[in-house]
C-alpha cells in the first residue's frame, strides 16, 4: 500500500473551506459584512444553513455556498462602484461602459495585498468594518477561483487556491485537513516526480457529460455514484440473491440507468421533476446588498471610524492567511526541532511523532 496514492477529495476540501469561512465571517447582525446580517436581511433560515455549536458545521452545503456567493457578489459590486468613483448602482450601470481599466487594476492590486489588513491593524488605523470587508472579498474570491477552476477542468488554477487553503487550516482546529493540505502541497511542489504530478493533475477532475463546464472532482463523482447505487436498494430487499444481483449486475451500470431514464422520458415526452429545475436569479439580492454597503461607505478606508461612533462596535474577523502562517511557524513540532538543533541534539522521529499527537489532542479539545 505504500505505493498507492489515494485520490485527493476536492469536493470535501471545498466543504471544509466553506465551513472555515462561515465560522470566520458569521459574526452578528451589527457587522456590515457578516453572514448572519445578510441571512436576516435576505430572510433566510439560519437553522437550515449553519450550526454554530462547537466548531460549527454547514448543514446544507449547496444552500450555504449559494448564500455565500450572493453576499460575495454584492460586496464585490459595491467595491467596484467605489473603485470607479460611483456612489450608486444606477451611476455605475450608466457610466461603466466609458470607464477605464485602471480603476479595476487598482482594486485587483489592493485585494492581492494579503498583508494589508495585518498592516492596518498593527498600525492602529482603526477601521475594522473596512478591514473585515477586505478579508471577506479576499477569502471569497480565493474560494470562487477554486470552484470555477474545478468546473472548467483547470487543475492549475484550483491548486493556486490550495496554497492559501493550506495556511487557512493551520489555525482552524481542523488538523486533519491542515496536515493533508500541507502534505499534498509539499508532494506537488517538491516530493513527487514531474510524471506523478502530471498524472495527478490529469486525473483529479472528471467530465462525464462532455460539457465545457461539466468537470467535477473525483470524490463528487463518487458521491453521485453512491447516491444512485443506494437508490437501487430502495425496496429494502435483503435476500442473498437480490444482494448478489445488486452488487455484481446493477452497480456496474450505475451511470447507464440515469441516462436511460432521461432518454426514455425524452422519447415519451414525459416530465421528470428532478430534471427540469430552474436556477433562482440572485440579481435582486446582490443589488440590495451592494446598495446597503455603498450607503454605509465601508468600501473606502476611513481612519478612526471605530472611535467615531458611526457604526456599532465591530469585531475583528480572523486574518486566516496571516494567522495560519503564524500558527504553522510556532507549532510545538517545529519548536521541538528548532530547540533541539539549538542545543545540538536532534530530536528523534519518535519524539516528533509524540509531540504531533499531543497537538492533535489539543486541537480536539478546542
Amino acid at each position: 500500500m505504500s505505493y498507492v496514492e489515494s485520490a485527493f477529495g476536492f469536493l470535501h476540501l471545498q466543504m471544509q473551506v466553506l465551513r472555515v469561512l462561515y465560522r470566520t465571517h458569521f459574526g452578528d447582525t451589527t457587522q456590515p459584512t457578516s453572514l448572519s446580517r445578510w441571512i436576516a436581511l435576505l430572510d433566510r433560515n439560519t437553522t437550515k444553513l449553519w450550526n454554530a455549536e462547537g466548531k460549527g458545521h454547514v448543514k446544507d452545503f449547496n444552500a450555504c455556498l449559494d448564500l455565500f456567493e450572493t453576499v460575495l457578489d454584492g460586496c464585490l459590486l459595491a467595491a467596484l462602484c467605489t473603485a470607479y468613483g460611483y456612489k450608486t448602482l444606477d451611476d455605475f450601470s450608466e457610466k461603466f461602459g466609458v470607464s477605464t481599466e485602471k480603476n479595476l487594476d487598482d482594486l485587483a492590486k489592493t485585494l492581492m495585498r494579503f498583508e494589508l489588513v495585518d498592516v492596518n491593524r498593527q498600525q492602529g488605523r482603526n477601521d475594522t468594518a473596512h478591514d473585515n470587508l477586505i478579508l471577506f472579498l479576499q477569502h471569497g474570491l480565493i474560494l470562487r477561483n477554486f470552484s470555477e477552476a474545478m468546473k472548467s477542468g483547470d487543475p492549475e488554477r484550483s491548486l493556486a487556491s490550495l496554497s492559501f487553503f493550506t495556511f487557512w487550516f493551520q489555525n482552524s482546529g481542523q488538523y486533519r485537513y491542515a496536515e493533508e493540505c500541507l502534505r499534498i502541497t509539499a508532494c506537488l511542489r517538491k516530493v513527487w516526480s514531474p510524471e506523478l504530478v502530471a498524472f495527478f493533475k490529469a486525473n483529479c477532475l472528471i467530465n462525464t457529460s462532455g460539457k465545457k463546464s461539466g468537470w467535477v472532482p473525483d470524490d463528487e463523482m463518487n458521491e453521485r455514484m453512491v447516491k444512485e447505487v443506494k437508490a437501487m436498494r430502495s425496496n429494502g430487499s435483503s435476500s442473498a440473491a437480490a444482494d448478489l444481483h445488486w452488487r455484481y449486475t446493477l452497480t456496474l451500470q450505475t451511470f447507464l440507468f440515469p441516462e436511460a431514464k432521461e432518454r426514455m422520458a425524452y422519447e415519451c415526452d414525459a416530465f421528470i421533476s428532478d430534471n427540469h429545475s430552474t436556477m433562482v436569479d440572485p440579481a435582486r439580492d446582490i443589488r440590495a446588498i451592494a446598495s446597503i454597503i455603498l450607503k454605509e461607505g465601508i468600501c473606502r478606508h476611513k481612519p478612526n471610524r471605530d472611535g467615531s461612533g458611526e457604526l456599532p462596535k465591530q469585531h475583528q474577523v480572523s486574518d486566516l492567511f496571516v494567522e495560519g502562517q503564524t500558527a504553522k511557524g510556532l507549532t510545538r513540532r517545529i519548536s521541538t526541532v528548532r530547540d533541539a538543533l539549538a542545543f545540538g541534539v536532534l530530536a528523534s522521529s519518535a519524539d516528533l511523532a509524540d509531540n504531533c499527537e499531543v497537538e492533535r489532542e489539543e486541537d480536539d479539545c478546542r
